[in-house]
């Protein structure tokens, strides 16, 4: 029921989430295509999904200005604000949220505690988010208007939101964490794949 517009693997390979524009979240078996569950939250369009790397959490953001951490084993979840958020994915320890949409910048969530903290002192839109499994690293890709036609950049980010580095990205692309965390893929403008070293 919706059409599909986020979609994401578990990590097992065994299930995939699939976010629709009614706002509910489906999980499916990956091999039979079989229903597992529905996640129901949002109150319109799911517009990001990602899977924490243990499989256990699934993070989602939705145009209904809410960002939603699923807790998979009990099925739980937590909710916070955000304007049109676009874009949501879990750190490595499963402590914070990290999200962002048309505006505001980049926040962070601390589930334990609840403190938000907000990076908007770069371009105002993110596009899509990536956190390193090795290393307290995310990377976003971040606009100054609409995917279509934007000034972009992909930036990387330590945990506490600070800016450690920065590349030019005119095209959005979700960019890519190597398994050690050393590595970033990405895409330039002129359209190659460009391979970052994330050492600062």
């Amino acid at each position: 029921k919706g059409l599909s517009q986020a979609l994401a693997f578990h990590p097992d390979g065994k299930s995939i989430a699939v976010g629709s524009i009614d706002g509910v979240i489906t999980l499916f078996d990956a091999e039979d295509g079989s229903r597992i569950d529905s996640l129901r939250g949002h109150n319109t369009e799911v517009t990001s999904l990602a899977f924490h790397p243990d499989g256990s959490t699934l993070a989602s953001a939705g145009y209904d200005g809410t960002v939603k951490v699923w807790d998979l084993r009990v099925v739980d979840t937590s909710r916070s604000a955000d304007s049109f958020a676009t874009a949501a994915v879990p750190s490595a320890d499963c402590r914070t949220v990290y999200f962002g949409g048309f505006t505001g910048g980049l926040r962070s969530w601390n589930l334990e505690t609840g403190i938000m903290h907000t990076n908007d002192t770069l371009l105002p839109h993110v596009g899509s988010l990536t956190t390193s499994v090795a290393s307290p690293l995310l990377a976003a890709w971040m606009s100054d208007g609409t995917w279509h036609d934007a000034r972009g950049m992909i930036v990387l980010f330590d945990a506490e939101l600070s800016r450690l580095q920065s590349w030019p990205a005119n095209r959005p692309l979700k960019p890519q964490f190597s398994s050690d965390g050393t590595k970033l893929l990405t895409r330039a403008d002129d359209g190659s794949v460009a391979i970052r070293s994330t050492d600062t």
